[in-house]
């Protein structure tokens, strides 16, 4: 953690068009306000494009933060356009804001200027989903079938009501096609951008099967990518860099973003019944000892499926299988709050927890 203060007057701040419907929509007047009264130069954006123009421009030196204010899809964005360098502040107006509620972050204006004056600088892994930047989890499944069809619907702000008809629709429609997972070998580019590599598929010629080391080929260049260790099948798959997940369930609470991995669960289940039995024993805190819910920690998979399956990053619908996840080291930099920061450890990429089952 390095602490060192800086004399950055600049702070930019790039607001979803939608931050001010939600009911800390007020907020963001008296957080503008707050940032010009401590003295810095504050320039407020919808356009990510734009915040990323002035950010290139002034560089780490002469900017003193980014608070991307929204939810987490609106972290996403923001960090996925940004150098690692550049440190961030969120601001949180979303539903679930898990990545600001894993740190302390809060929708205050007060405690966002203190943070930005002296909060603490905390490098912090990423991931990579086919390209696109995510910081909390990536899925696909069931959720990820929920979170296309609020997608589809969706109209303004969202409240935690607003998944009832879509859960609703996927109970009734979604059929639970198997999802083919196999570790393969990251990419080695340290992790400080994202991760542009086009999408992979499965060779048609190897059968999906779980006791099959599919050879995994790049749709464009036609090059092979080489499966390591054992593959398998599953019906709905989850890769954690934090801890979190929507309406506080602990599906993997060991989660790390400071160990260069990325957590993959996966469930083998797939019916109506299987998904109320899995959130019943999420709850209970009891699903890690079933057999038909694997754990394993790596840093790159990819997953395909022979039938369409749709994933999501950090609550926003996506697109479909095929899926190529990695792990970033070091991909974020935040300036986490004072009350929070110092519990926080240096990034330890060594650091992999003997419970779970690394890759080869």
């Amino acid at each position: 953690m390095n602490t060192t203060d800086t004399t950055a007057p600049v702070v930019l701040v790039c607001s979803s068009p939608k931050a001010g419907s939600g009911r800390n929509g007020h907020r963001m007047p008296l957080l503008l306000a707050a940032l010009r009264k401590a003295g810095y130069d504050v320039h407020c954006h919808h356009q990510i494009d734009k915040v990323v123009e002035i950010a290139e421009r002034l560089g780490p030196e002469g900017l003193r933060a980014v608070i991307p204010a929204g939810g987490d899809g609106t972290i996403r964005l923001v960090a996925e356009k940004l150098p690692a360098s550049i440190p961030l502040v969120p601001f949180p107006l979303g539903t679930e804001n898990l990545l600001a509620r894993h740190f302390g972050f809060a929708a205050d204006p007060k405690q966002t200027v203190q943070t930005v004056e002296h909060g603490p600088l905390y490098r912090m892994d990423a991931g990579s989903a086919n390209g696109k930047l995510f910081l909390v989890m990536a899925s696909c499944g069931f959720d990820a079938e929920v979170v296309r069809g609020m997608h589809l619907t969706r109209r303004g702000h969202i409240r935690r009501s607003s998944y009832i008809k879509p859960i609703l629709r996927a109970v009734r429609n979604y059929s639970y096609p198997s999802i083919h997972v196999a570790p393969v070998a990251p990419t080695q580019q340290g992790g400080l951008e994202p991760s542009v590599d086009p999408p992979f598929v499965q060779n048609p010629g190897n059968p999906c099967s779980p006791a099959s080391a599919p050879v995994v080929t790049n749709k464009l260049s036609g090059a092979s990518v080489p499966a390591v260790g054992t593959d398998w099948l599953c019906r709905w798959a989850l890769a954690f860099n934090l801890p979190c997940y929507g309406g506080g369930l602990q599906i993997d609470s060991e989660a790390s973003e400071v160990d260069g991995r990325l957590d993959l669960t996966t469930l083998q289940n797939g019916s109506t019944w299987s998904t109320l039995r899995y959130v019943a024993g999420v709850f209970a805190g009891r699903h890690r000892r079933w057999t038909d819910v694997q754990h394993h920690l790596g840093k790159a998979w990819l997953l395909t499926s022979e039938s369409r399956v749709n994933y999501q990053l950090d609550g926003d619908y996506t697109g479909r299988l095929p899926l190529r996840l990695e792990c970033l080291p070091g991909r974020l930099t935040l300036r986490l709050p004072l009350t929070f920061g110092e519990t926080k450890p240096v990034l330890d990429p060594s650091r992999q927890p003997a419970s779970r089952v690394p890759d080869a």
